[in-house]
């Protein structure tokens, strides 16, 4: 970007010096001379006294604008240039609007745009080399990219790549509120900006915890695309964050009603129900192994009191894991409907048959976690033969799968584990090598 600027420049500095010479205030003769000795401060008094003298003169702004800019380049912190370059935009600004109302806009207007754009892509771009390569390692590197930003942002307040870079840069020195205020005004800026920026955004907000806020963020980018796959999915993500599952769901639902015929939409749903059964899955789980030590400790008390009280515990816990079981099949089943209604529309998806193996192994896990926790044998022997039988759904689904995408190590993992658990031990080394496993 600097080289396409520099002969640019060159030409700007050139033309500024030529129109200098036209100057007839004298108070911006007297700046002209004060600029030359590099006396910046007189310089910008003999401006603010042409102002003073004649408020409706574009050309006194013009050239506070122009001291201010070269006031701001002599400043080594980028900090101190700030102010200045903040003034400098609004000097130029005004000195714009009175050529345009006193119909004088000319050399003077390109000028000021150029100079902006110089200093604009300076800041920008030091920025840029700041954080990235071998300068990445410099001591202050990034405090000191912040500050060439925060100028590049002044200089050009509507640039929104300043400030989508700013947020990140913000990002990366843990600043996740700074990095959040970035970005949110990319987006005030330009609500159409790409859904990428409301992702992001949203996910600095999930990070902080803040659920609330980042549900506003991607209701604002459902509203500007609601057809977006992934607006949709982060939405349901987040309210799975937040502990509202239905509204989760809802919120994938809301794809399938707008086109039932879509099998990425039927994908993305049947997945997104999943995630609710590994979520009560783990609960699931988490009892059963509560039960296990109350049990444990139900066998070594002699105390009456203390008995009962674990059996009303393992008691509680039995019926909740009751409710949870039907509520996980259930809920699965509605996965299963939408992933078989995947590959009906789309019979090469990889991903729907490989998540379908999944669901039938899970099941397969959880009844085996059922009969480590029954002292029934006979009905121990029935749930192993239960989880068997799931694990011979499974295998089809994910031997589909590797069929459809053999490159896949993720998916041969999973085709080695149900060859392992079905004693399919030379199954097992073949999915095994191919998962790179060996």
């Amino acid at each position: 970007m600097r080289k396409y600027f520099k002969p640019v420049l060159v030409a700007i500095a050139s033309i500024f010096m030529m129109y200098a010479c036209q100057a007839s205030n004298p108070n911006i003769e007297t700046a002209k001379l004060n600029l030359k000795n590099k006396d910046f401060q007189k310089a910008l008094a003999a401006t603010n006294a042409a102002i003073k003298a004649d408020s409706t003169d574009p050309e006194a702004y013009y050239y506070k604008g122009y001291v201010l800019s070269k006031m701001a380049d002599s400043k080594p912190n980028p900090a101190d240039r700030t102010d200045l370059y903040k003034r400098m935009r609004e000097a130029y600004n005004h000195a714009k609007k009175l050529y345009a109302t006193q119909d004088k806009s000319g050399k003077e207007t390109y000028l000021m745009k150029m100079s902006l754009v110089q200093h604009w892509t300076q800041e920008h771009n030091t920025a840029i080399k700041l954080v990235t390569g071998d300068s990445a390692r410099a001591p202050g590197h990034i405090k000191n990219a912040i500050a060439h930003l925060k100028n590049a942002t002044e200089i050009a307040p509507d640039s929104l790549l300043s400030f989508e870079v700013l947020s990140e840069v913000y990002y990366m020195d843990h600043d996740l509120k700074k990095a959040q205020d970035a970005l949110h005004t990319v987006i005030k800026k330009n609500p159409k900006v790409k859904p990428q920026y409301y992702l992001r955004l949203a996910n600095f907000y999930d990070q902080d915890k803040n659920y609330d806020q980042a549900l506003s963020v991607l209701q604002q980018a459902k509203q500007q695309y609601p057809d977006s796959i992934k607006v949709v999915q982060q939405l349901a993500n987040t309210y799975l964050a937040k502990g509202d599952d239905q509204n989760a769901i809802n919120a994938v639902k809301s794809l399938i009603q707008t086109n039932p015929n879509n099998a990425q939409y039927h994908l993305v749903y049947g997945t997104e129900i999943y995630k609710l059964v590994l979520k009560l899955n783990d609960k699931f789980s988490s009892n059963y192994d509560k039960i296990f030590d109350l049990k444990q400790k139900l066998k070594k008390t002699n105390n009456k009191q203390e008995q009962s009280k674990l059996k009303d515990q393992i008691s509680q816990l039995e019926q909740e894991n009751q409710q949870l079981h039907q509520k996980i099949q259930n809920q699965t089943e509605q996965a299963e409907k939408e992933l078989k209604k995947v590959v009906d529309l789309r019979p090469k998806s990889a991903d729907a048959y490989h998540t379908l193996g999944v669901i039938y192994q899970n099941r397969a896990a959880a009844l085996i976690k059922i009969r480590n926790n029954t002292e029934d044998n006979k009905k121990a022997s029935e749930l192993d033969k239960q989880a068997k039988q799931m694990l011979e759904k499974a295998l089809p689904y994910y031997k589909k799968a590797t069929d459809i995408a053999p490159d896949n190590k993720d998916y041969w993992r999973s085709l080695f584990r149900v060859y392992t658990n079905l004693g399919m031990n030379k199954k097992a080394q073949e999915a095994m090598k191919k998962a790179g496993m060996q």
